[in-house]
């Protein structure tokens, strides 16, 4: 969620240290997501598990890039990356 702030950023400097935020509030969860496909994925289907995700979130970081190219103001880009959010959460 503190990825929301960054089109707030005002220069490079302040969005590199929002960028840095992130990782540090974000980063154990990511590495809590590949423990938990790695518990829980069959050992025979593993890789593909691990495949389809990277791929899917490959396109949530592609079409938040359009998103963000297309919307030049911070509040209805932020309004999109919630919206495309709330979208990815509800995918089976």
């Amino acid at each position: 969620m503190s990825a929301l702030l960054w089109p707030l950023a005002g220069s490079l400097v302040t969005g590199i240290v929002l960028i840095l935020l992130t990782g540090f509030l974000e980063g154990p969860a990511y590495s809590g997501t590949i423990a938990l496909r790695q518990r829980y994925a069959p050992v025979g289907s593993r890789a593909q598990v691990m495949t389809t995700v990277t791929s899917i979130s490959q396109l949530m970081m592609s079409a938040g890039a359009v998103i963000g190219g297309a919307l030049h103001r911070p509040d209805a880009l932020i309004a999109m990356f919630v919206i495309v959010n709330l979208i990815a959460a509800r995918a089976p």
